[in-house]
């Protein structure tokens, strides 16, 4: 300096801490300075810059996310309670950090880290992590029969498959023309066509899906009819009781015909002497068709009277009548 003044000196990169500011000169006419201590430079805690993106995933597929910093060193990363420690190289810098499969999710992201000379990281909550609801891969309705007759009965069964690394949790449910069925068999169709899907639902990490309909068609059933006779063989006079009956027993009622005529009762009388053909039948209904039964052949034979003779005289003389009776 010449006739006093200021001046800056440079300082190399010094450790955090508290150093003392001496100096020394030798000017002419004036006493020595040796290492006099003039003040105090002191070096503070330096501030680390972190930041990570907002990243997001679908179940159950891996992430990832990435972490920078502006200083190197060693930093934990807590993404919900999944954590993992990383390294950023010095001059700081960034990482890509890979998440594993989690469940669907909204996840807060923190940093934690201790470098050297610069003030602890400590976040807090820095960002989110999102796990989106996954998709079903295959979703399938099986029906053991798509026809089937009145009276039957169809298994529903599916199969949910999810892809690689997912488990599915949820419940399917069998709906028949949109309204929810108890359990997988379907029963008491009345005839006529339907269709059934199965749903899938309940699931936190895998969204509600439905299967592709499956349309199930109910036939009309054919009932059997039975037809007997007490008797196949009678005597001009004589009467014949039909019995008939049906299966199933909600078919219908049972009518009785005679050479193509129906009848009106399970009696027959008055038959004239030949044969006649019987049936039973049964006249359908919205889940029956019309049937019959085989037929039965009544003979009728003729009958042969008992004819008697009397006469009022069996001995007369000549010229008398007799009265025959």
């Amino acid at each position: 300096f010449e006739d006093g003044g200021s001046g800056t000196a440079s300082v190399s990169l010094l450790d955090v801490g508290a150093y003392p500011v001496t100096v020394s000169a030798d000017i002419p006419n004036y006493e020595p300075i040796v290492d006099k201590v003039v003040s105090t430079y002191t070096v503070n805690n330096g501030i680390i810059t972190v930041s990570v993106t907002n990243e997001s995933a679908t179940y159950p597929y891996t992430g990832a996310l990435t972490v920078t910093a502006s200083v190197g060193g060693d930093y934990t990363v807590k993404v919900g309670t999944y954590s993992a420690d990383i390294v950023i190289g010095p001059g700081g810098g960034s990482y890509l950090l890979v998440i594993p499969t989690m469940d669907a999710g909204v996840y807060d992201i923190s940093v934690n880290g201790t470098v050297e000379n610069y003030e602890p990281v400590d976040t807090g909550k820095i960002g989110t992590y999102t796990v989106h609801q996954g998709f079903i891969k295959e979703f399938d309705l099986v029906a053991n029969a798509t026809t089937i007759t009145y009276g039957d009965t169809v298994s529903l069964t599916s199969n949910v498959e999810v892809y690689e690394g997912g488990t599915a949790s949820g419940t399917v449910t069998y709906y028949l023309d949109g309204v929810a069925v108890e359990g997988n068999v379907l029963s008491g169709l009345d005839v006529g066509t339907y269709t059934v899907v199965a749903k899938y639902s309940g699931d936190p990490n895998i969204g509600d899906d439905e299967t592709d309909p499956v349309t199930i068609t109910v036939v009309k059933a054919t009932p059997v009819v039975s037809l007997s006779a007490d008797k196949e063989e009678i005597v001009y006079g004589d009467s014949v009781a039909l019995t008939g009956s049906v299966v199933p027993s909600d078919a219908g009622a049972v009518t009785y015909w005679v050479n193509g005529s129906e009848v009106n009762s399970n009696v027959l009388s008055g038959l004239g002497a030949g044969t006649y053909t019987v049936v039973a039948k049964v006249a359908g209904s919205a889940n029956y068709n019309a049937a019959e039964s085989a037929p039965v052949t009544i003979t009728v034979l003729k009958v042969t009277p008992v004819v008697s003779l009397s006469a009022d005289k069996e001995e007369i003389v000549y010229g008398d009548s007799v009265t025959l009776t």
